[in-house]
């Protein structure tokens, strides 16, 4: 019995679609393994990280009532994007960012100066984080593409380069 079981068992894998299938399997294993340590041996762990930014209150200069947002919290916009319209006045950001606090109700007054929403500016922010020399500080290069996530908006990643070691 366990003789026959054998023999259906390399019959089984001696057709070509059997080989070919198990071969291709077998590639992306390795390929997939390498990758992920090759991931694992260029990751940097960050001690402690400070994000600054310049950020932009987008706020009307007369009252009005909130009539529409454009924009969700978190999201990138390009400059002059569309935020909000308050009365007869519609909101601009002046620069590129991500767009940071939650909107009042549609409806609601809007006093002058009280800001709609923020734009922290993507292109001006700068992270300064602290590690250890014996953590990976040789694998860190001025001028290296970085990708951090950011806990005020999970489940995004912001890419940037490292413009000093100090």
């Amino acid at each position: 019995m366990t003789e026959n079981r054998t023999n259906a068992i390399t019959a089984y894998f001696a057709h070509p679609w059997v080989r070919s299938v198990s071969s291709a399997l077998l590639i992306f294993g390795v390929l997939g393994a390498f990758i992920y340590w090759y991931e694992a041996r260029i990751t940097v762990p960050i001690e402690k990280s400070v994000l600054s930014a310049p950020i932009a209150n987008i706020a009307p200069t007369t009252g009005g009532i909130l009539y529409a947002t454009y924009v969700a919290e978190g999201e990138a916009i390009p400059a002059n994007t569309p935020i909000a319209q308050v009365g007869t006045e519609t909101l601009f950001a002046k620069e590129a960012g991500i767009v940071s606090g939650e909107a009042q109700a549609i409806g609601t007054y809007v006093a002058p100066g009280h800001a709609v929403y923020s734009v922290i500016s993507a292109e001006r922010m700068r992270v300064a984080g602290t590690l250890e020399e014996t953590e990976g500080l040789s694998r860190v290069k001025t001028g290296q593409r970085v990708v951090f996530p950011v806990d005020a908006f999970p489940g995004k990643s912001y890419e940037g380069t490292v413009d000093g070691i100090s």
